[in-house]
């Protein structure tokens, strides 16, 4: 790899400078974000966050159609200001009604004004802006003025829509280190903020014609509108030739699995079984077919891509509509940017590729944020894989660090009255319109044969504030308890008989799952309880068959205000001698080769390693443990 070095940022005035703002009312911009692929999806948060900043509000639609999203995305937590639902339709089947349903669901959250405009952006996709020209109210809003004037475009020609330029990634080329200054070290060296070193590669786009993606209310509201044009590519029309603004779909690259496999430094070659970003391909083409990016079976390697066309790094995540960017170094040794794609500047990664697009690895750590990061299972966390100090300079020659060491430290529950873990009420422990759900835990029950039910984990209050718990059942096996009201319960039994390999020897440690869904073909809902005995959270084995009850209207459980508790409902009930490792919440019952802990979309998560009490999950929930019988300690038998 060599090393480039990229200019400072210069915020002094520029020839580009914009006159004076001329617009004195602009129109309210509603964002509509799709997520249609579910664990396929790239990096939601990159898009969606950057979307952010061209639109007044924003409405995201999710899915939740037995895909589980690996890459959580907590919607309420990551993006509090945006409104958000799950849908069970699949886009790719028919996608006007999905369509539909985005708006629909949007309108109703924020009550869309017929004046108003709505932009559609799918997670997928990135919002890019040629920076070459400014809009005239730059100066007033740096950000949204982007959007107001390809909307005046519009309406400069009688027209309630906007068509913009449509690229797609297809993949990236001439990888190396690049060390860019920021705003802060623009003549502020003396402050010691450091330069940032970043893998980088050069991306290639294929352009391919125009999409329909801002519209006005008014016409979305008319019955006769042509919704398909929202995903079906069309010439650019004239009133449009000379935008700045382009959408960049990352939904045709070929990319690889999620993670390096274990014992393993590298990424595996791609073929048919491992090129998800081939799965991803194949979905979006039954609706966006592009002449020339072949898919379906048999697998198409990436030689077999069109000709596309390298475009320019990007150089900054938030600043790159601001023309003082100067004195970039681009490609250099490269090819340049052809002239097609020269004005796509702001792709959805911002950095570009961070060593290449969905290369099996996860980054967070380092002054860069770019160091890859490993899962360690057993204390579920993020650990660096390289050195943090040596990756800058040597990427992938870096350092390798050796695993983290191995924790068998669990919270420790007496079983007396009022003792027990609890984080409190948020609507994601809510399980609404039929959402499926599945809890995830690595524990030990002192008695796995106990007299009474003893609790794993509740939402449980009093009557009319009850809605669901997982426990041990008397006399051994497992109880799920439901409540659709917040009084009445159903009941989902695991007796011996049934789950005959879940015969338990006191004490014995064991990783448990159980999930739950509203079947919608056959109008049950349906419970399975899982078990992991080796641990890894991979092989997982059902318990007993799947157990049902009807539900022929589709009935939620009840939203229960009460608090989560770990142990027991109600503080003192079904309170028990027994060890947690790891406690996990998680919407959706997605599986991975019959892996529930993979499921859709974890919302809570209690670590019993974390010695310290109070104590925050990821997800912002403070678990705190109550009454005086618990201690922490190694959970016996556990292996390490």
């Amino acid at each position: 790899m060599t090393d480039v070095l990229l200019g400072t940022l210069d915020y002094t005035p520029t020839t580009l400078d914009a006159p004076s703002l001329q617009v004195t009312v602009e129109p309210k911009i509603h964002g509509v974000v799709g997520s249609q692929f579910g664990d396929l999806e790239f990096d939601v948060g990159k898009s969606v966050r950057w979307a952010e900043h061209f639109c007044n509000d924003m409405f995201i639609t999710d899915v939740n159609t037995g895909v589980q999203r690996y890459w959580v995305i907590n919607w309420s937590a990551t993006f509090p200001d945006a409104e958000h639902n799950v849908t069970g339709r699949n886009f790719f089947t028919d996608p006007v009604p999905w369509r539909k349903e985005q708006f629909a669901a949007g309108d109703k959250a924020f009550g869309y004004n017929d004046a108003d405009w709505c932009f559609f952006i799918d997670a997928h996709e990135g919002l890019s802006f040629d920076i070459r020209s400014l809009p005239t109210d730059y100066n007033a809003a740096p950000f949204m003025s982007w959007m107001y004037r390809e909307i005046q475009r519009a309406v400069d020609a009688g027209l309630t829509e906007v068509a913009v330029p449509f690229f797609t990634y297809l993949k990236y080329d001439s990888l190396q280190n690049v060390t860019y200054a920021t705003q802060a070290n623009d003549g502020g060296a003396a402050l010691g903020i450091p330069p940032v070193q970043q893998p980088i590669g050069v991306p290639w786009y294929l352009p391919y014609k125009s999409l329909v993606r801002i519209i006005k209310v008014s016409a979305l509201r008319n019955a006769a509108y042509n919704w398909s044009k929202l995903d079906q590519p069309a010439n650019l029309p004239a009133a449009f030739a000379a935008s700045k603004i382009q959408i960049v779909s990352y939904a045709y690259a070929h990319w690889n699995i999620q993670d390096i496999p274990p014992g393993q430094t590298t990424v595996p070659p791609l073929d048919a079984n491992n090129d998800l970003g081939y799965q991803m391909r194949n979905l979006i083409s039954l609706v966006r077919p592009i002449p020339g990016i072949l898919f379906g079976t048999p697998w198409h390697a990436p030689n077999t891509d069109p000709t596309a066309f390298p475009g320019p790094w990007a150089v900054d995540a938030t600043a790159n509509v601001d023309p003082g960017l100067k004195n970039t170094v681009e490609e250099s040794g490269h090819t340049p940017p052809n002239a097609a794609t020269t004005g796509i500047r702001v792709p959805m990664y911002d950095q570009v590729m961070r060593i290449n697009l969905r290369d099996g690895l996860w980054y967070e750590h380092g002054e860069s944020g770019n160091v890859p990061l490993t899962w360690d299972t057993v204390n579920q966390t993020w650990v660096p894989a390289y050195d943090p100090d040596t990756w800058p300079d040597d990427g992938i020659d870096a350092e390798i660090l050796p695993p983290p060491t191995v924790s068998a430290l669990s919270l420790r529950l007496n079983g007396t009255a009022g003792t027990y873990v609890h984080t409190d009420d948020a609507n994601y422990f809510d399980f609404s319109d039929s959402e499926a759900f599945t809890m995830v835990g690595i524990v030990s029950f002192d008695n796995w044969h106990p007299a009474t039910r003893s609790v794993i984990v509740s939402k449980w209050g009093a009557a009319g504030q009850r809605s669901w718990y997982w426990a041990v059942e008397a006399g051994g096996g497992m109880v799920l308890v439901v409540s659709q009201d917040g009084t009445a319960s159903q009941e989902y039994g695991l007796n011996l008989t049934d789950g005959a390999a879940f015969s338990l020897p006191n004490g014995t440690p064991i990783a448990l799952a159980v999930t739950f869904a509203t079947n919608l073909l056959t109008l049950q809902d349906e419970t399975q309880f899982w078990m992991c005995p080796s641990f890894d959270m991979m092989t997982w084995q059902t318990v007993g068959p799947v157990l049902t009850k009807p539900n022929p209207t589709q009935l939620n459980l009840f939203a229960s205000t009460t608090q989560v508790q770990i142990g027991a409902y109600l503080g003192s009930t079904g309170n028990a001698a027994s060890y947690y490792r790891v406690l996990s919440i998680r919407r959706g019952i997605g599986e991975q080769n019959g892996a529930p802990f993979l499921s859709y979309d974890e919302v809570g998560i209690f670590r019993g390693d974390t010695v310290v009490n109070p104590a925050f999950d990821r997800y912002g929930n403070l678990w705190q443990n109550t009454g005086a019988g618990w201690s922490y300690a190694n959970m016996p038998g556990l292996p390490v």
